[in-house]
């Protein structure tokens, strides 16, 4: 064990360690009303959420301990002890997770002697706050080595990028119901607005098998590889209880996701289950989905999550050895019964297709077969296939009739690729959102059915994300120096404008007296540091403006026409037009 400092972040706070696993802030959710219509949701898709309650009471799965399922995105539990109670994970919403939280604790009448994350997440950390209020002044607070890394996740201009891909996977954005989004697949879509998160920072590193007894209650943290590599499952040998953590979702296995998350190993999720299973446990609490009650439950699930990722992993290696592409493995791949039927592995979540897409990525890289070194772009292709189909109004009328015969999927296609030679194409607009309207209702993957629908959101709405992320990625920016924040810039430099030759730019901050300088090419835009002294071309303006550049929240060019960024020699005037 590693003790840490101990630490109580608020994440309203800035500091050098903002949350952004949390994904919360002040957000100001514009319901989806009017994007679909009358278009329901898949009925099979709507069954399996039922089971999602935001107001059911926690499962006593053991004498004294309280599994919460359900109720809020991710699960959390408690754990009684003599004289005191254990929680592991937190769930992720305040607002969410105090109601039953309270009346358990009402009831058990006993201070949180022990808090322990499986992993840090946001998910899993959010509600933190809420179990502190009846925490003793001594709580200690467990995570699995290596959980600083995580913290700072998105601490960078991969902000926008990934945020953006979470809230549409979750159908955050979306109003609830058969005309919105009915849930995630793994649990119910996470409400997010006004609502603020925070973490209670580990005070104890876990980077092996521990045990530790805590109020009379011995507990094993099990170091073991989930969706992420700094994660661990809770044992408790006496009750026979596991908490696993997110190894299982009670879906279809989420060993990669189209968000790319790099560290998603399948091999890590076959070891981790196959540790749980060695352990025998009668109950398993996972991290995501339905609690596994009894030893047979729980070897079937763990058996059956260790099979399918053993077929899926495996066979895409060997397939791929065969220079087989992705899209040959999808015709290929299907998962062979019993595991197919079996009503864990069901791909609510995630699609199988993404799975083996994801997979053979992490194998091959984009070089799956040997048309993927030789191939034209795909709008090169389009405009030769197009016209030896008879040009593009024969290609509209075939996307019409597959949506006439019920095959939206090639109708959405098909108009997405008369869209990419000719943006302006009304019709083939119509036929996109049709289609996009008719997978959403039928689709058996929630997150498919949430991403269908915040793209169609953003398409006849208009969904602007700047405005809508900036008040949180102010927060975040306010706890980055300003070398980092000017260093961002040059992920946002606009290479098609930059016409000038070779020359530095000196950027200077004018409450903390540094300068920096970028150097500007048609090629980059290159951070070298501090300097710039000699500089003929410079840029002088506040940390508060600077961080509004990052956030988003205001532009260069607002910032230089209102005179926040003051600016001298030939070509800096033009850097405003540089950045996006």
């Amino acid at each position: 064990m590693q003790r840490c400092k101990s630490v109580r972040q608020s994440l309203l706070a800035p500091g050098p360690a903002m949350v952004l696993q949390s994904l919360v802030f002040t957000l100001a959710v514009v319901a989806a009303s009017g994007v679909l219509g009358e278009t329901s949701a898949n009925t099979e898709l709507m069954q399996f959420h039922r089971q999602f309650d935001r107001e059911a009471p926690p499962v006593e799965v053991s004498k004294g301990v309280y599994a919460f399922f359900g109720t809020d995105y991710a699960n959390f539990s408690v754990v009684e002890g003599d004289d005191g109670l254990i929680v592991i994970d937190t769930g992720w919403l305040p607002d969410t997770v105090r109601p039953p939280w309270e009346t358990l604790a009402s009831q058990l009448k006993k201070p949180v002697k022990a808090i322990v994350y499986t992993h840090v997440h946001g998910d899993h950390f959010g509600g933190s706050s809420v179990f502190m209020e009846k925490a003793t002044d001594d709580v200690a607070i467990y995570a699995p080595e290596g959980w600083q890394r995580y913290l700072n996740y998105l601490d960078n201009h991969k902000f926008f990028l990934i945020t953006e891909r979470v809230l549409s996977q979750m159908g955050s954005l979306l109003e609830e119901g058969p005309q919105g989004t009915i849930g995630s697949g793994i649990g119910p879509s996470p409400r997010l607005g006004g609502q603020t998160p925070d973490i209670v920072s580990p005070t104890v590193s876990i980077g092996q098998h521990t045990t530790v007894t805590i109020a009379g209650v011995r507990v094993e943290m099990i170091p073991a590889a989930g969706d992420i590599a700094s994660h661990m499952m809770v044992w408790l040998p006496e009750q026979k209880v596991l908490f696993s953590g997110d190894t299982l979702g009670g879906t279809l296995p989420f060993m990669v996701t189209p968000r790319f998350e790099p560290e998603r190993e399948p091999q890590g999720f076959i070891d981790s289950l196959a540790a749980a299973m060695s352990l025998h446990p009668e109950v398993v609490v996972p991290g995501h989905g339905r609690i596994l009650l009894g030893a047979d439950d729980v070897d079937d699930v763990l058996q059956a999550n260790i099979d399918v990722i053993r077929y899926l992993s495996d066979q895409v290696f060997r397939l791929a050895a065969q220079g087989k592409s992705a899209d040959q493995m999808i015709d290929q791949l299907k998962i062979p019964e019993p595991l197919a039927s079996h009503p864990d592995l069901q791909p609510y979540y995630h699609r199988l297709d993404w799975l083996i897409r994801g997979a053979t990525l992490k194998v091959t890289g984009f070089a799956s077969d040997i048309t993927s070194l030789t191939r034209l772009t795909q709008t090169e292709e389009d405009r030769r296939l197009f016209a030896l189909a008879g040009g593009t109004p024969r290609i509209l009328k075939a996307a019409k009739d597959a949506l006439d015969d019920g095959e939206a999927r090639w109708a959405l296609s098909l108009a997405t690729r008369v869209l990419d030679l000719n943006p302006a194409d009304s019709a083939a607009r119509d036929i996109r959102l049709d289609a996009l309207h008719r997978i959403a209702a039928e689709t058996r993957s929630a997150a498919e059915r949430n991403y269908l629908l915040t793209r169609l959101k953003d398409e006849t709405q208009g969904i602007d994300w700047d405005t809508l992320l900036s008040a949180r990625a102010e927060l975040l920016a306010a706890g980055r120096d300003s070398a980092a924040l000017l260093a961002d810039m040059r992920y946002r430099y606009r290479v098609e404008n930059a016409s000038e030759p070779r020359y530095d730019l000196a950027v200077t901050i004018k409450d903390e007296a540094d300068t920096y300088v970028f150097e500007i090419s048609p090629y980059a835009l290159a951070f070298k540091g501090e300097g710039g002294s000699a500089a003929t071309h410079t840029l002088s303006l506040h940390r508060g403006t600077l961080i509004k550049l990052w956030a988003r929240s205001l532009s260069w060019r607002e910032a230089m026409a209102s005179g926040a960024i003051e600016y001298s020699g030939p070509v800096a005037q033009n850097f405003a037009s540089l950045i996006d």
